[in-house]
């Protein structure tokens, strides 16, 4: 039988847009991946450690039903009906220390949807273990990042449970509560996931019956596509759970996923993922926005498109240079596109317009986030390179803590870096102003396979000991680093001032300048970033893992995917901004921080004059309520004759 189609339709929420699905119906077309009853064969009474590949401690068992009985009885509790099914079931229960119990789960295509059922009963309080259930599940990928996850919660250590699933879209409260409470005494309940790795949502069911009213986003709104590992895991001195008739199946989509990747005031972006070697045709791409037609501003492919190993990404860019959203309002999105193998793709996805976080660069609005205790932040209203008002920059603190960073990671900026990494061809662009000169990185383009701690292409501008290092590749050798002492500039007493670096990778040819000058050249020998294009985060003012935080701020940072000339060096020291300087069509991601909110007020006559930067508010009370000043441009003149307090926002 033909597989189902899959039409999404979706509803969603937030900067990620979460995205619903229609199930599959096609019961033919799930294969059965897993099955775990406990029986015997293959399992024996004991730790599960070791048996079908389970890895736990000492309080993961496969027990009889008689065994288990008795375990539950000497712990205060009924014995009561002990397994599901058969002679045999997983207990998860005792006192102690807490306890993963984990079993890997492989061979699952890439944005399958995967159905995980099993039957649980979850337990009261024990002698030796004096707290309800507390025990989870979570569905994972190989490296652990989560996707779903059900618990059996409570309100306190013995009163008020209820049965949670995990939610990418509630905050820092990653548990909610479906309402429905659980019985701690002889209960046994079917729990089944209907997990959509292609829209990264889930459906949870209690007993058959749908708990959830609309898809759940993934676990912290984690970036997973496959299921690879199950783990369940009991908190210290918890009851724990009974775990018995254990499933897990999938279907395998044919279209290439469409995922509605990123929201923001000034547009959207739609990330559409090869599955084998369905693509799509380019040229049938049509997006509509709120039932009107709209041009896609970029179409842009990364990975090995329609290769057949599942890598190749067709991004799809509406971004402008001005807001065309006001954050909170709810529009929708349709994607349509067709391509040779498959059927034609008609997507509809909602979404939200969530609040700035972060601040955005300047070429498609790629997010990068303060991060660290402290966070960094921005500077003062005329805190950036040039001083004037609303310029900032990035503010590492004073001082720094040993994570205090400035991260990105969006997949598309990390797939144009990465193919100039390819290309073994970069250039990078910063200011930089110092309060020490403690041994610090001005910026680190992270590869996990690259030497010494995934140093790829990183610079120290200079070390604490005067010295300048630029590194690719790793550190180790003179292929990989190119250094130089700057003493002679002046020590401290130079960089306590703001001042450019340019750092330029052209296959063996490597260079660094400052203020516009050539300091040092390795003309050839440079070892290739070729195979480090597997970039996975770009970090500003601090090294990866975290450390070697720079104590001061930086601005303008720029990164090209050419060599850049000594014009464009020339031309940005002088203040070109980094989109208008000859190379600019190379330009990958540009942060002027410039997307604080700033105000300061001069006066002109008897009238305040009001410079801002963002949007404007205005309130006849100090304490508020604010309101948006409509169509307000930057100076800004109060005419109103009427006392006005002004704040402004993102």
């Amino acid at each position: 039988m033909k597989p189902s189609r899959l039409l999404q339709i979706v509803s969603g929420i937030g900067l990620l847009g979460l995205v619903g699905y229609t199930e599959r119906s096609d019961a033919q077309s799930y294969a059965t991946n897993y099955t775990a009853d406990f029986e015997s064969p293959p399992y024996t009474s004991g730790l599960i450690q070791g048996q079908d590949t389970w890895i736990s401690g000492t309080n993961g068992r496969v027990l009889t039903a008689t065994e288990i009985g008795n375990d539950l009885v000497a712990g205060g509790l009924v014995a009561g009906t002990s397994v599901h099914g058969g002679n045999q079931a997983l207990l998860d229960s005792g006192g102690g220390a807490s306890i993963n119990t984990t079993r890997v789960i492989g061979g699952i295509p890439s944005y399958s949807q995967v159905v995980v059922e099993l039957w649980a009963r979850p337990l009261g309080t024990r002698t030796d273990a004096p707290s309800l259930g507390n025990i989870f599940m979570t569905l994972e990928d190989a490296s652990s990042a989560r996707a779903a996850a059900f618990r059996f919660g409570y309100d306190s250590a013995t009163t008020n449970t209820h049965i949670d699933y995990a939610d990418g879209g509630v905050g820092s409260v990653i548990w909610k509560s479906t309402g429905v409470p659980w019985d701690p005494t002889n209960t046994w309940y079917n729990l089944k996931f209907v997990v959509d790795y292609a829209s990264q949502s889930y459906n949870f069911f209690i007993n058959g019956t749908q708990a959830n009213p609309s898809p759940i986003g993934f676990y912290t709104s984690n970036n997973v596509n496959t299921l690879g590992l199950l783990r369940i895991f009991r908190g210290t001195t918890q009851a724990g759970m009974i775990v018995d008739d254990l499933s897990i199946s999938s279907v395998t989509p044919t279209n290439p996923i469409a995922r509605l990747a990123f929201s923001s005031p000034y547009g959207f972006r739609y990330r559409i993922l090869d599955v084998g070697s369905a693509t799509p045709d380019t040229n049938s791409i049509a997006v509509t926005l709120d039932g009107g037609s709209i041009t896609p501003t970029a179409i842009v492919q990364s990975g090995n498109i329609g290769g057949g190993d599942g890598t190749g990404v067709t991004t799809v860019y509406y971004d402008n240079s001005s807001r065309v959203f006001i954050t909170g309002t709810s529009h929708s999105a349709t994607i349509q596109y067709t391509g040779t193998g498959f059927d034609p793709v008609n997507q509809t996805n909602g979404f939200i317009v969530a609040p700035l976080v972060g601040s955005l660069d300047r070429v498609r609005h790629y997010q990068g986030r303060f991060q660290g205790t402290p966070a960094p932040n921005y500077t003062g209203f005329t805190g950036g390179r040039t001083g004037g008002a609303g310029d900032f920059a990035l503010d590492m603190q004073n001082p720094p803590g040993t994570t205090t960073k400035f991260f990105a990671d969006d997949p598309d900026l990390l797939a144009a870096l990465n193919k100039s990494m390819a290309n073994d061809v970069m250039s990078c662009s910063i200011w930089t102003k110092r309060r020490t000169l403690a041994s610090s990185s001005i910026f680190w383009l992270n590869s996990p396979n690259a030497p010494v701690s995934g140093r790829a292409f990183q610079v120290h501008g200079p070390y604490s000991d005067n010295v300048f290092y630029f590194d690719t590749s790793g550190s180790a050798s003179a292929a990989q680093r190119l250094s130089t002492n700057v003493a002679y500039l002046g020590g401290l007493t130079f960089w306590t001032n703001w001042h450019h670096i340019v750092a330029v990778k052209n296959g063996g040819d490597k260079q660094v300048w400052i203020d516009g000058q050539l300091i040092i050249e390795q003309t050839s020998g440079a070892s290739t970033l070729a195979g480090y294009n597997d970039l996975n985060r770009c970090i500003i003012g601090a090294a990866s893992p975290d450390s070697l935080v720079v104590n001061g701020a930086l601005d303008d940072f720029a990164a090209y995917s050419t060599a850049l000339t000594p014009t464009d060096v020339a031309a940005l020291y002088s203040g070109t901004a980094p989109n208008a300087i000859s190379s600019a069509s190379s330009l990958i991601t540009w942060w002027d921080f410039n997307d604080a909110p700033g105000l300061a007020v001069t006066k002109f006559g008897n009238q305040p004059v009001i410079q801002f930067s963002q949007l404007l508010q205005s309130s006849t009370n100090v304490n508020g309520p604010y309101l948006d000043v409509p169509s307000a441009t930057n100076p800004y003149t109060n005419n109103s004759g009427t006392q006005m307090f002004f704040r402004t926002r993102k």
